[in-house]
């Protein structure tokens, strides 16, 4: 992806940070749980992890995808399912934040999706995407 210039991950990340850092202050980066919703490669992974945050789960329908994500050795836990189906891997409140980079588009994740994101971050804590 490097050779394609794809730069949303640069953009949305400190984004994701500013939000945690401005409401939990105090709070660890490691003590922060992020699901990395469509995770293919691990990008967003990678970022979040050069700014410090480690604890990090990812979601992604594609087993080629996140065999390459596997290779980075970035992630806590790995799941190869849809995102509708996360009642079989995680619990409702689980994450401290979501952040999703261009799953919601056509043949990808519905609308919809949105309910079961909120569902899985505690309340008050954060969800970012970006198309």
């Amino acid at each position: 992806m490097k050779t394609s210039k794809y730069q949303s991950p640069d953009f949305l990340v400190p984004e994701l940070q500013k939000a945690i850092e401005n409401t939990l202050p105090t709070l660890d980066k490691d003590a922060v749980q992020i699901l990395d919703i469509g995770a293919g490669s691990g990008m967003i992974g990678e970022k979040l992890r050069e700014r410090g945050f480690t604890n990090l789960v990812a979601i992604d329908l594609s087993p080629k995808m996140l065999a390459l994500a596997e290779k980075k050795n970035i992630y806590k836990a790995m799941v190869c399912d849809s995102l509708y189906n996360w009642r079989q891997h995680f619990a409702i409140g689980q994450f401290d934040a979501a952040v999703s980079c261009s799953v919601f588009t056509p043949g990808q994740l519905k609308p919809k999706a949105f309910d079961e994101i909120i569902s899985l971050i505690k309340p008050g804590k954060f969800f970012l995407h970006n198309c």
